[in-house]
C-alpha cells in the first residue's frame, strides 16, 4: 500500500493553507516509474538521455564510493526497454579531481547531427559545451569549450541549469525563467549572445523556477521540464519541515521570440518521489531532479535523479500532460 503524502503549502494570499495531495492532485499524467540500475556504478544520479542507434544513450553523475565526491560523468547505452545493454563508460574530461563538487549535471541533446553535452563546473562557476563522438574504444569529447562571456554575467555567480535546445541546427539556451531569456551559443568564441527575452510565468508556489531538461520540439512548441524546491512539512517527513523537490513543465514557441505559451500549475508527481531513503543525499531532503527526456507518439520518458543516489525514469502520458497546461496568450 502506498502511503498518502499531503503537503501543507502556505499560499501567498490569505491566511490559510492549501493541502496538495501528491497522490491524486498531480500524478495522473505519470503512467509508471522504474529504476534504471547501472551495474558496477555506485549511486549514479541526475541522468540525461537521447535517442542513439537502436536504443538510447544515458549520461549520469558518478559518485566515488570512498569519498562520496561526484566529479565524473558516466555514459551507458540502453536498449528500447531502457535497460543497459553494454558496460558503462567514464568519460575522460580534462578536469582534475578535487575530492569535492566539480562537474555537475550533464545534459545530452542532438544539435543537427552533432551529439552535444552541456554541463557546469561548480568550482569554476561556469557552463561548458562538449561535442561527443563514438570511437572503437568508446565515447570521447571531440572538443570542450567554456562559456565565459554572455549578457548579464555577474562575477562570482555559479552558472548552472541552463536548458539547451536546438534551433535551426544551432545550440541555444534558456538562461533564465524569471524573465524568459534565450541565449544563442557562438561556437569557438567562448560566448553566447542574447537571442530573445520575453515575459515569464506567474509565481510558482513550490519554490523558485530552476532549469532542468533540454527542450525538444512538439509541433509548434518546444517542451521542457523544470524543477523547484521548498521546505515544507509532509506526512513523509513526520510533519517536520523538510526540503522537497518538485517537477513542472512548460511549452514555448518554436520560433523567435520563444514566448511561453503554457505551464503546469501544480507539480508533476508520483508517490515514490517522496518516500526515498533520507540518508542517501548530502543532507535530509526529498530530491527528484530531471535532466532529460525522450518521447514516442503517446509517451514521454523522463529521466531523473532520486535522492542524489539513483537513476529513475517516469513514463508520462503526453495528452494528459498537455491538457494540464494553463495556456498563456
Amino acid at each position: 500500500m502506498v502511503k498518502r503524502i499531503i503537503l501543507a503549502v502556505c499560499l501567498t494570499f490569505g491566511s490559510g493553507f492549501c493541502q496538495l495531495d501528491l497522490n491524486t492532485d498531480s500524478s495522473t499524467c505519470i503512467r509508471s516509474v522504474q529504476q534504471i540500475e547501472i551495474p558496477g556504478v555506485y549511486q549514479p544520479f541526475n541522468p540525461s538521455i537521447v535517442p542513439y542507434s537502436d536504443g538510447y544513450l544515458l549520461s549520469f553523475r558518478v559518485r566515488d564510493k570512498e569519498t562520496r565526491a561526484a566529479e565524473q560523468i558516466g555514459l551507458v547505452k540502453l536498449d528500447a526497454s531502457f535497460c543497459p545493454k553494454e558496460p558503462h563508460q567514464i568519460l575522460d574530461l580534462p578536469f582534475p579531481k578535487t575530492g569535492g563538487v566539480t562537474i555537475q549535471d550533464p545534459r545530452l541533446l542532438w544539435v543537427g547531427k552533432e551529439l552535444v553535452m552541456v554541463f557546469n563546473h561548480y568550482k569554476e562557476k561556469k557552463m561548458y559545451v562538449a561535442y561527443l563522438e563514438e570511437y572503437q574504444e568508446g565515447f570521447q569529447a571531440r572538443s570542450i569549450e567554456s562559456i565565459d562571456d554572455f549578457p548579464g554575467k555577474k562575477e562570482g555567480r555559479i552558472e548552472k541549469n541552463w536548458m539547451p535546445f536546438s534551433y535551426n541546427d544551432q545550440l541555444h539556451f534558456i538562461y533564465s525563467m524569471k524573465r524568459h531569456t534565450i541565449f544563442q551559443y557562438i561556437p569557438g568564441a567562448n560566448a553566447c549572445r542574447k537571442a530573445a527575452s520575453t515575459h515569464s510565468v506567474k509565481k510558482w508556489k513550490w519554490g523558485e523556477y530552476r532549469g532542468s531538461t533540454p527542450c525538444l520540439p512538439f509541433g509548434e512548441y518546444y517542451l521542457t521540464f523544470f524543477h523547484s524546491s521548498k521546505e515544507l512539512p509532509s506526512q513523509s517527513s513526520n510533519e517536520q519541515p523538510l526540503r522537497h523537490y518538485f517537477i513542472g513543465a512548460y511549452i514555448f514557441e518554436n520560433k523567435k521570440p520563444f514566448r511561453i505559451k503554457g505551464v503546469t500549475t501544480i507539480p508533476i508527481t508520483h508517490p515514490s518521489f517522496y518516500s526515498g531513503d533520507l540518508s542517501l543525499p548530502w543532507k535530509p531532503l526529498y530530491a527528484v531532479f530531471p535532466c532529460g527526456y525522450v518521447h514516442t507518439n503517446e509517451t514521454i520518458h523522463l529521466v531523473y535523479g532520486r535522492q542524489d543516489a539513483e537513476v529513475w525514469i517516469a513514463s508520462i502520458d503526453i495528452k494528459k500532460l498537455f491538457e494540464s497546461f494553463k495556456r498563456l496568450k
